[in-house]
């Protein structure tokens, strides 16, 4: 591989993992409130921890053990040997508590924004199969980010081809963020500067719980009625519900702003490594609410390298390790390997597995849990016992932080 074909790998963002969470199911409470509320759109950004790109449903996997080697000869008492492969455990480490019990439904139902907005309302495609699912794109950090400060996040649109109807949501635990301004129908600002025609940011603090949305429907006024109704929807919702704090992390978890344990060089098997931030290049500055759960205005914070210091630029046989942190991110294993995955024994981790990977070469991803925290690396080869030592250096060294 030449260095220029390194480095492209390095920058192609569909090599990284991030995982997105799946939506509960939750009871639909009484109303109080005319059928008009409306919904609201996380104008939070993307990294979409669940607007983002999400795979299709998860299967359980049976564990699966292999058969006796083979049976005792007739001259011998011993039992005969048995050999088994390593299973899946989970990992006892939940996710944390989201808002309204993890319920959209408890927020908003479909026939109340239908009646809100005149038109028939669904949760789009995407959103309905995210059942607990696999995402890959870079972006997707900020699913994480938000899913493990405890927020529950919902979009909802039209059901006509232009989707004239947009509406989206991310609701926090209050203590999650800085405290905000409500905000009716603020402006909505894209990174060029334009402003979203016929858009409504919207911001609320109700009982303990922050709401940051936004709308979109075919007329400035229109959207402005929207964002009130759904202002009132959600006044409702948390009249109804007790709010959840956001989880208070031990000294054990991973701090989501981690600086890669770039003072912490590691020495595997005589050949030091380095760790340090991935300069993977996608596009766009990060979100400020991002910037603010993982305390770091750095877009890539949760993506980091081990690499050699001393790597000659023209020794494309020299690897590199890439990793996704995800600090007290232990859960998201068990949502991973409910997908399928090949169970492993690595030294220095509580659990392993493999997932993604095939016999075509499709590539895969070494997830490794130490306690409450998670590290999921990218494989370029069929095999991941090269990345083992390295790994166990990299999370002591997290772990030292």
């Amino acid at each position: 591989m030449t260095p220029e074909e390194r480095m492209k790998r390095l920058k192609d963002f569909d090599r990284w993992t991030v995982t997105s969470v799946p939506p509960r199911e939750g009871a639909v409470r009484a109303r109080r409130l005319p059928a008009f509320v409306i919904p609201t759109i996380a104008g939070v950004a993307s990294v979409a921890l669940a607007a983002i790109v999400i795979v299709g449903a998860v299967n359980l996997r049976e564990y699966r053990a292999l058969h006796p080697a083979g049976t005792a000869t007739p001259t011998s008492s011993a039992p005969s040997p048995t050999a088994t492969e390593p299973v899946i455990t989970p990992t006892g480490v939940d996710a944390p508590a989201q808002p309204f019990g993890g319920s959209c439904d408890s927020l908003a139902t479909l026939s109340e924004l239908t009646d809100a907005t005149g038109v028939p309302i669904s949760v789009p495609e995407s959103e309905a199969d995210a059942d607990g699912l696999i995402s890959t794109t870079v972006n997707a950090t900020w699913m994480f980010a938000k899913r493990q400060a405890g927020a529950l996040s919902c979009s909802w649109s039209s059901s006509d081809q232009n989707l004239q109807y947009r509406i989206s949501v991310t609701v926090f635990p209050a203590i999650a963020l800085a405290s905000r301004a409500d905000e009716t129908c603020g402006e909505v600002i894209s990174n060029d500067g334009y402003s979203g025609e016929n858009d409504c940011v919207v911001s609320r603090l109700s009982n303990g719980t922050q709401l940051l949305g936004s709308v979109h429907s075919p007329s400035l006024a229109e959207s402005k009625d929207l964002s009130t109704d759904l202002i009132a929807l959600f006044d409702s919702a948390t009249d109804d519900a007790e709010p959840v704090a956001a989880a208070t992390p031990d000294s054990s978890v991973w701090a989501l702003g981690n600086d890669c344990a770039a003072d912490q060089p590691a020495t595997v098997d005589g050949v030091e490594w380095t760790f340090s931030q991935a300069e993977i290049g996608y596009g766009g500055g990060p979100d400020e609410v991002f910037q603010e759960l993982v305390g770091s205005t750095t877009k890539d914070t949760l993506y980091c390298v081990a690499d050699l210091p001393d790597r000659r630029a023209d020794d494309a046989d020299t690897p590199v390790i890439q990793y996704a942190v995800y600090g007290g991110g232990a859960w998201v294993f068990d949502e991973y390997t409910r997908n399928g995955a090949s169970a492993l024994d690595v030294p220095g981790f509580d659990h392993a597995a493999v997932v993604g990977a095939d016999d075509e070469g499709a590539q895969g991803f070494l997830l490794l849990v130490r306690g409450k925290n998670l590290l999921s690396v990218s494989l370029f080869d069929t095999d991941p016992a090269p990345t083992f030592a390295v790994s166990e250096a990299f999370a002591d060294a997290l772990d030292e932080q």
